[in-house]
């Protein structure tokens, strides 16, 4: 799993060699929940705490459209 602290999701170091346009934070039935440009991930962070608690994908697209899958994140706040 990707490693995030509720808020703020760490990017693997796979996401850089990618030509990153924008990435793609899915649920796990595929469904589209936000789309961030690259060009605004900051410090090699997503924001993620506008999602409720579950499970997620990320994906990332790069110029050419092309996609690339990095993997799977767990959101669980502490009640």
């Amino acid at each position: 799993l990707l490693a995030n602290d509720g808020n703020t999701l760490t990017l693997p170091a796979a996401a850089k060699l990618t030509d990153a346009d924008r990435y793609v934070i899915l649920s796990l039935q595929g469904v589209i929940l936000r789309i961030v440009n690259a060009k605004s991930v900051r410090n090699n962070q997503l924001y993620i705490g506008s999602l409720s608690d579950g499970m997620y994908s990320l994906k990332v697209y790069n110029h050419k459209k092309k996609s690339f899958t990095l993997g799977a994140f767990m959101v669980k706040r502490g009640s």
